[in-house]
């Protein structure tokens, strides 16, 4: 039975008019067939079950080559990209100046010279590096050779030129203080033994002290990374200098490398948008790591006693 589209009363499925109202009913719509998938016989479900790419579905054996084709696609993208790089960053190397080549190996060193020993300590030496003695000024110096880095790649040569002569000046002050306290201590200990001699002590006293003495004199001083980095902030300097001088295509000796020194620290220095005069950041960063080094201490006594 349906209803009438009229009145909706009950009327048979094959009726042509409502026999209530005599409304004339639309045709009845007859759902296609849905097809009849054939069931597969024993074989073709063995035959799927031995290659099931024949059957539309990926089994496990063929997810895994999917996965390993995937993988080797990544594995030659990634060889790929990194070539480029590499040819990049060689040819990028190869076409810079022989001076500016020198300038990064000063800054190398510079950065190497946080890991070696400041004070040579006998078998002491290996904790007065400055990544042991101040986490502090070990930042401080390798973010300002990042800083001197990344100016000398953009060819502000007044910049690293300027933050490497206050790393000179600061550490070479610093040092020339330890090494003169250093030298003190040992006078100190000399006049020591030689008073304990004249005190009842004897020749053998004083021959006693004078081995101290001696032993010290090798057992104590300043260390290979206070001359990696006095030796790779005075190499940037003179590199940065140099290469300002090429960019010019003047000449390069010491007269016009001293003389263009001086023109790059009292030129103003662009970074960040905002121009300073270059000797400006030469005091700030000596100011900055006099500040840090005045609060570090090697073996309990500080930095600041010395200077």
């Amino acid at each position: 039975m349906k209803s009438c589209s009229q009145c909706h009363s009950l009327i048979p499925d094959d009726a042509g008019f409502c026999p209530e109202c005599g409304a004339k009913q639309p045709p009845q719509q007859v759902p296609p067939a849905q097809p009849v998938q054939p069931q597969p016989t024993p074989q073709q479900a063995t035959a799927q079950q031995a290659n099931p790419q024949a059957g539309g579905q990926q089994g496990p054996l063929a997810q895994q080559q999917q996965y390993v084709q995937m993988a080797q696609s990544f594995a030659q993208t990634g060889a790929q990209t990194a070539q480029q790089l590499s040819q990049q960053f060689f040819a990028h190397v190869g076409s810079m100046m022989r001076w500016e080549k020198i300038a990064y190996i000063g800054l190398g060193m510079i950065a190497i010279s946080v890991v070696l020993p400041l004070i040579s300590i006998s078998i002491f030496s290996c904790l007065t590096s400055m990544v042991n003695i101040s986490q502090i000024m070990t930042f401080a110096v390798l973010a300002l050779c990042c800083l001197a880095g990344y100016y000398a790649s953009e060819e502000k040569y007044n910049i690293p030129l300027s933050i490497n002569v206050g790393l000179l000046l600061t550490f070479a002050v610093i040092y020339c203080k330890l090494h003169f306290a250093i030298a003190d201590f040992f006078d100190k200990t000399k006049q020591g033994a030689k008073a304990a001699s004249q005190l009842g002590g004897g020749p053998d006293m004083a021959f006693i002290g004078s081995i101290l003495q001696d032993s010290a004199n090798k057992l104590v001083g300043l260390g290979i990374g206070v001359y990696f980095l006095l030796a790779g902030a005075l190499i940037a300097i003179i590199a940065c200098a140099a290469c300002r001088l090429s960019r010019k295509k003047a000449p390069v000796n010491i007269g016009t490398i001293c003389t263009e020194m001086k023109d790059a620290i009292l030129e103003p220095a662009e970074m960040g948008g905002q121009r300073i005069p270059a000797f400006i950041l030469t005091i700030l960063v000596v100011g900055i790591l006099l500040f840090i080094a005045t609060n570090i201490e090697v073996f309990g006594v500080r930095i600041s006693s010395f200077l």
